[in-house]
């Protein structure tokens, strides 16, 4: 038997500028089986038009972690650019990836299992499109 507690927006913080029209949303699951195997998943879907606005996405990688797998599935840009940054626990730039116009970003990133506060940038420059990020921890 699993016990699942929801988080809503929890991991979330957004500082925004400039003027934007979008939607988003972002939850976070954390489940415990009997066997003690713990998982978290962290979702954020969003659809957006002509935004300007930093966001970060925070997974809180527990010790013993054997799987750590952010999914962009997919991040789209159809006009203005998304520059992302994933940060380990320890502050340093694992990754930077550039979404241009008329671009997309569909892979998965195979991360290391080091336990803390993980952090994804998604800064959204004039930005029109949609992503679906889907952050998979498992112990």
């Amino acid at each position: 038997m699993s016990v699942a507690r929801q988080f809503g927006a929890l991991f979330i913080a957004v500082a925004l500028s400039g003027a934007c029209s979008h939607r988003h949303s972002v939850q976070m699951t954390s489940t415990e089986t009997a066997d003690d195997r713990a998982k978290v998943r962290v979702t954020s879907h969003s659809k957006f038009a002509n935004t300007t606005e930093l966001r970060n996405l925070v997974a809180d990688v527990p010790g013993g972690t054997k799987s750590n797998l952010l999914d962009f599935d997919p991040l789209e840009v159809e006009q203005g650019v998304i520059l992302l940054k994933l940060f380990a626990p320890d502050g340093t730039v694992k990754s930077e990836q550039e979404v241009r116009a008329d671009g997309q970003l569909e892979s998965d990133w195979l991360l290391e299992p080091t336990a803390g506060q993980w952090r994804l940038e998604i800064d959204m420059r004039a930005a029109t499109g949609s992503y679906d990020i889907d952050w998979r921890v498992e112990r």
